[in-house]
């Protein structure tokens, strides 16, 4: 049993986020904590998520976790817990994820507790780095997961006839003191739990209060009356959005906002570009969000309340677009200029360098490629000397490969060239794994090609080198860590050596 005492003064909301703060007095140690009790609760049928990062501390065990509105113990689920005993690396990269209910199905029957579930090691600092940790409630059911990957769940049928007769639960926020690992009292604390967003969506087709519901973006769906959407970028980088409203009337409130934010003249559709996290403007608008484009990572807020992106985008159209980026056909229709562009500069460099590149959705000419270079379908082919050649896209960069020397941007950004080869003084084959904060792909360069056992993640690479050299593509970021062994490889970003 914890002896944390949950006071306020250990709350704080600033920079758009919810921080629980841990303190002592002597050996007395005090938390923040918040909960929904009596306020917003749920049942099967339900998805429930949070960004969160946690605090570090030995002695500290963070969790974001539900149990029933009438206080019966058991059932409860554990959506996260970081447990941090002193027993090594795990105390801070690795997540556990359980439930906890009685086999004899009764609310509050302690004497028949069990509590199975599972741990996950998403390969970083998780006291470090935010992630995503969500739970998907169904009455068959419950999945826990980290990022969007489900990483472990329970279709126990006991288990989930003794969560629904617990009844609705209510969401928390706790950090415990001393109750797994003994913290060091004789220094001070003041390490906190942050907490991005939390986000709740209702999936059973009836609320708590006994009203019907589809799903949290029901926010859009009262057309006869005035919404208010407001968008932030989730991490911090440009993220640029568009969106339809079916009812129009779109304004940017308050109407002096300074933000890169438009509305179009028929005041149906309106977007802009933001990497703000907070303090920003938002849109009046009246009727549903029909669709929604967007390009980076985005969070949507209708009449204060989250709503899924992905639940507002129509992937049977090709999206809102700012009039401006619109152009005419030579048959006089209208039609959409594709959002992104891609380019090919060989203009630092001798000689020809040829080229494919492909996307996910959709690629298109500029006027910057000559009859040399040809789309078919999602892939462009061609070759660049002095100059550069540009393509417009919808979608993803899903490979580039290149013969030779040349540069490559998307939306004006370069994508970085990193090179692994074995070191001169090893012998064999050498593993390595590369920590990057951006986003890796394989890569077919003249300066190497990456094997097809190497192991590519959103952000990470495990591979291997021996005679040859492996090479990938980085968008937006930078490489945080080289580490080896069996050996040492040189990397270089660029043809620079890391």
């Amino acid at each position: 049993m914890s002896p944390t005492e949950v006071v306020e003064r250990n709350v704080d909301v600033r920079d758009s986020n919810l921080y629980l703060k841990g303190t002592h007095d002597g050996d007395q140690p005090y938390a923040g904590g918040v909960n929904t009790k009596n306020k917003v609760t749920f049942g099967p049928g339900s998805y429930y998520e949070a960004k969160i990062k946690f605090a570090r501390r030995e002695g500290f065990q963070n969790a974001f976790w539900s149990k029933p509105n009438t206080e019966a113990w058991p059932p409860e689920i554990d959506v996260v817990e970081l447990m941090q005993d002193g027993s090594g690396t795990d105390d801070t990269h690795r997540s556990r994820h359980h439930i906890h209910y009685s086999t004899s199905t009764e609310p509050g029957d302690n004497s028949t507790h069990v509590g199975p579930g599972g741990g996950y090691t998403p390969g970083d600092d998780l006291t470090e780095n935010y992630h995503i940790y969500g739970v998907e409630w169904q009455e068959d059911r419950i999945t826990h997961y980290v990022d969007g990957e489900a990483v472990w769940e329970s279709t126990d049928s006991t288990a989930m006839q003794a969560m629904q007769n617990g009844g609705v639960h209510y969401m928390m926020f706790s950090l415990n003191i001393d109750n797994v690992g003994t913290p060091d009292y004789s220094v001070p604390w003041g390490e906190e739990v942050a907490i991005d967003w939390v986000r709740l969506w209702d999936h059973s087709g009836t609320s708590s209060d006994g009203s019907t519901t589809d799903s949290t973006t029901d926010t859009t769906s009262q057309t006869d009356t005035e919404h208010y959407l407001w968008a932030r970028s989730g991490d911090g980088n440009p993220v640029t959005f568009a969106f339809e409203a079916s009812g129009g009337n779109i304004g940017i409130e308050p109407q002096d906002a300074t933000e890169d934010y438009w509305v179009a003249e028929d005041g149906t559709v309106a977007g802009g570009t933001t990497s703000k996290t907070s303090s920003l403007p938002g849109f009046r608008f009246t009727g549903d969000i029909t669709d929604l484009r967007f390009d980076g990572d985005l969070d949507i807020y209708i009449d204060n309340s989250p709503v899924n992106t992905a639940d507002l985008v129509d992937d049977s159209e090709p999206g809102p677009y700012k009039p401006s980026d619109q152009s005419q056909t030579s048959d006089s229709t209208q039609t959409t200029t594709l959002p992104n562009t891609v380019t090919i500069d060989g203009s630092g460099y001798s000689g020809s360098t040829s080229y494919t590149v492909s996307v996910s959705d959709a690629l298109a000419e500029t006027d910057s490629i000559t009859s040399e270079d040809s789309v078919s379908g999602t892939t462009a082919s061609g070759a660049v000397g002095a100059g550069s050649d540009t393509y417009r896209f919808e979608g993803d960069v899903t490979d580039i490969a290149l013969d030779g020397p040349a540069d490559v941007y998307v939306n004006e950004s370069r994508v970085d060239l990193l090179v692994i080869r074995r070191g001169s003084n090893s012998n064999g084959t050498v593993w390595y794994l590369v920590e990057t904060d951006g986003a890796v792909q394989k890569a077919e360069t003249s300066s190497g090609v990456a094997d097809s056992g190497d192991d590519v993640g959103n952000s990470k690479i495990h591979g291997s080198v021996k005679d040859d050299s492996d090479a990938y593509w980085l968008f937006d970021g930078s490489v945080l860590d080289v580490s080896t062994y069996s050996g040492d490889v040189v990397a270089t970003l660029n043809g620079q050596e890391l």
